[in-house]
């Protein structure tokens, strides 16, 4: 994670610095009666800085995703609820189609992946944490 905000951060200070230029080029444009030429650039410069919010956006939810998880591992087996575990990974999925990315995305995929292995892994620490589950069955 702190390779990704540090990547993303980079991206932006690199997209400033061309911003910059942009607005130099633009005084040479005005001055030549030419400042319409500009205007796909600008286009392609909000289209990366949109990208560059869509995937930092991700990368926060991957965060809260983290933090919810571990929360999950910590909590001792006596104390364990299987029910409010599968609300909280269910409401994660939606948090996540939610985020507005590229679904092919590998780092989207990777993250979808994670989640859903958590929804099929909360229902199964359900039936274990059953009452139904005698000692007998541990051994």
């Amino acid at each position: 994670l702190e390779l990704a905000t540090a990547r993303l951060n980079g991206v932006t200070s690199d997209l400033d610095k061309f911003q910059t230029r942009m607005e130099e080029l633009k005084h040479i444009a005005t001055n030549f009666s030419y400042p319409d030429e500009l205007n796909n650039s600008y286009k392609c410069m909000a289209l990366m800085r949109e990208d560059v919010a869509n995937m930092r956006s991700l990368w926060e939810f991957e965060t809260l995703r983290i933090q919810t998880t571990e929360t999950f591992l910590v909590v001792y087996w006596g104390q364990v609820s299987p029910l409010e575990m599968e609300d909280e990974v269910k409401g994660l999925f939606k948090k996540l189609k939610e985020v507005k990315v590229d679904r092919k995305c590998d780092a989207y995929m990777g993250i979808q992946d994670v989640v859903k292995k958590w929804t099929v892994f909360v229902p199964l620490v359900g039936e274990l944490r059953d009452p139904a589950m005698r000692p007998r069955h541990w051994t």
